[in-house]
């Protein structure tokens, strides 16, 4: 019995399935990956992000314990460790994740699998100008 669940890839970017095949597949999300971490910015953003949210929680962790007293130590763990995660979850998608998005929904237009820039619907048969989804016109590729 075989597994036919899409990859945690394809689940994260379903732009992936609307490609004609895999290795078109595979040198579109290369080309995405090269263009999105090749701005020198991108990664320096992430890394202030990161660094912004562990500074948040400390204050927070010691400012729980400075009220309450070694008492509220282990909530001040409990509470780090979600926010730090979340904020991880929050910076990836909006620095990396989206961007990659916008770029592979660029290739299909290109490759005339014609989807919205902006939220990914399928654009086939569409004569509005409009997307159906977002509501947004549909910008030319």
């Amino acid at each position: 019995m075989s597994d036919t669940r899409p990859s945690l890839t394809t689940r994260l970017l379903p732009e992936l399935a609307l490609f004609p095949n895999e290795q078109q597949r595979q040198l579109a999300l290369s080309a995405a990956r090269k263009d999105v971490f090749k701005k020198p910015g991108r990664l320096l953003t992430a890394l202030a992000w990161l660094i912004g949210v562990s500074v948040v929680v400390g204050v927070a962790a010691a400012l729980l314990q400075r009220l309450f007293g070694m008492r509220a130590a282990w909530l001040a763990g409990v509470i780090a460790g979600p926010a730090g995660s979340v904020g991880s979850i929050v910076v990836g998608n909006l620095i990396f994740r989206v961007p990659i998005q916008r770029h592979l929904r660029e290739q299909l237009n290109a490759l005339n699998v014609h989807v919205c820039l902006h939220c990914g619907y399928q654009l086939k048969g569409n004569t509005s100008g409009r997307c159906p989804e977002c509501g947004r016109d549909i910008e030319s590729a």
